[in-house]
């Protein structure tokens, strides 16, 4: 199961009612039982498909326990919107610099460049 948020993992919008969710959690519960499973594939599960399988009846079960209480799907919906916020600000460029001194030796790492000499000291640049 993909990275998603407690409200996609049901399919519902986040102003579902608790009644809705756990619709939707009963109905995924079903589909994802190691028994049910078992029988519509008409086979036995691979180890692989036991371990994905039970992946996805924690992320489920995870996901159930935010949403069920009201407290803690409080703090989940503050986080997700304080998230989307974040998200929305516009992130600093960063501009390439071209120095050209003369009489200086000049070192360069990885965002930062190094000048020593022609001004009797050192100087650093953070970029």
């Amino acid at each position: 199961m993909p990275l998603q948020t407690a409200y996609q993992i049901f399919g519902v919008p986040h102003t579902a009612h608790i009644d809705d969710i756990t619709r939707s959690w009963k109905a995924l519960m079903k589909r994802f039982h190691p028994d049910l499973v078992k029988h519509t594939k008409g086979r036995e599960l691979t180890e692989a498909e036991k371990k994905e399988n039970l992946h996805d009846i924690q992320e489920i079960n995870r996901a159930y326990s935010i949403l069920k209480d009201p407290v803690q799907r409080q703090k989940y919906d503050q986080a997700i919107a304080q998230e989307q916020a974040q998200r929305m600000q516009p992130q600093p460029m960063r501009v390439p610099v071209v120095i050209i001194m003369t009489g200086a030796n000049v070192t360069s790492t990885t965002g930062s460049v190094n000048f020593t000499g022609g001004f009797g000291g050192n100087v650093v640049w953070q970029f």
